[in-house]
């Protein structure tokens, strides 16, 4: 250790304290930025994110609407060729009563009457 000579290695380049303050100042501004664009990008991730997930979800179910609708006509059009019946159709459903139930419903809902008009065309036949 006597051998190595005593010299200040810790040396600084000429002006660098000078600048320093400024450069300091202009990372921080750099990243403060940086979280600004970065907050940005976060949120037009998001809304576009959510954005075509409401997309995709109205496009399913215009395409299960769709389907459905080429379904009910074709059964539409094998009932009116003959070659389905009612029983045939209630023996497919799951729940033959509410088709049952939607069938009167849309029979019946224009008509207007009270119980005992009911019971008179009832007891009527």
């Amino acid at each position: 250790m006597k051998q190595i000579p005593k010299k200040n290695i810790f040396k600084t380049p000429e002006g660098y304290f000078d600048h320093l303050a400024d450069e300091i100042l202009s990372k921080n501004k750099n990243k403060q930025r940086q979280v600004v664009l970065s907050r940005w990008a976060a949120a037009a991730i998001l809304v576009v994110g959510f954005g075509l997930f409401i997309f995709r979800e109205n496009l399913f179910n215009q395409q299960a609407r769709e389907n459905l609708y080429a379904v009910d006509q074709e059964v539409e059009f094998l009932i009116e060729q003959g070659d389905w019946y009612a029983d045939d159709v209630l023996s497919m459903s799951e729940d033959p009563n509410a088709i049952l139930d939607e069938i009167i419903a849309e029979e019946w809902g224009t008509y207007e009457l009270n119980d005992t008009e009911l019971e008179q065309d009832l007891w009527s036949y």
